[in-house]
């Protein structure tokens, strides 16, 4: 009985230390804003109400215009010219922080982020992610285990929720620690919270 009260104040304490998923705040202004980027760049796809509004509604949950600025920079222009390609760059792009896009794109290797179906992996990847994650797991790794789809993957999926910096510097305090990429992941897992299955219907 006693060590299952001892267990229970442990679960109890965890749970309250840990950081709870917080729901990113969604700026008033960035969705008129991405729709009037959009339809500057290619006013004839946004010409009719229809796609006017295909526009509008791919342009709701954008954190800020970052990640829609570079992604139009990197991707050719005639690979953003119709309306289908523009709703799939915006909706890419919702709940995906600036900061973060652009650490990420910062750190692939090039040829992995030339193509319109590479970027738009790339920002669904970085769905919900904080900067502060991916920075943090940048200063442990080399360059070569963050410079691919896939590495880009390991790391965005232990990245998605609300991080807890002190956590992890506490799990890499040593040396010895985090010196590789499994050992970066194992110690992100334990520093995140990720979004409920309620939360994600929320979003």
């Amino acid at each position: 009985m006693f060590r299952a009260v001892i267990l229970l104040a442990a679960i109890v304490y965890l749970t309250s230390t840990m950081a709870q998923f917080q729901a990113p705040q969604i700026p008033s202004h960035t969705q008129a804003q991405c729709v009037e980027k959009l339809c500057a760049n290619n006013p004839g796809e946004c010409s009719s109400r229809t796609e006017h509004r295909m526009i509008f509604d791919a342009c709701s949950r954008q954190l800020d215009l970052g990640c829609i600025d570079l992604s139009m920079k990197l991707i050719s222009s005639y690979e953003q010219n119709e309306i289908e390609e523009m709703v799939s760059i915006a909706r890419s792009c919702q709940y995906v922080s600036g900061y973060a896009h652009q650490t990420a794109m910062k750190n692939m290797y090039r040829y992995d982020r030339d193509e319109f179906s590479e970027i738009t992996f790339i920002n669904s990847r970085l769905w919900l992610v904080q900067n502060s994650c991916l920075a943090s797991a940048l200063s442990r790794l080399h360059p070569r285990d963050f410079d691919s789809l896939e590495d880009l993957k390991a790391i965005t999926n232990q990245c998605t929720g609300t991080f807890d910096v002190a956590c992890f510097e506490k799990q890499c305090k040593s040396k010895y620690s985090c010196n590789d990429q499994e050992e970066v992941v194992d110690a992100l897992r334990s520093c995140i919270s990720g979004p409920s299955k309620v939360d994600r219907r929320r979003l």
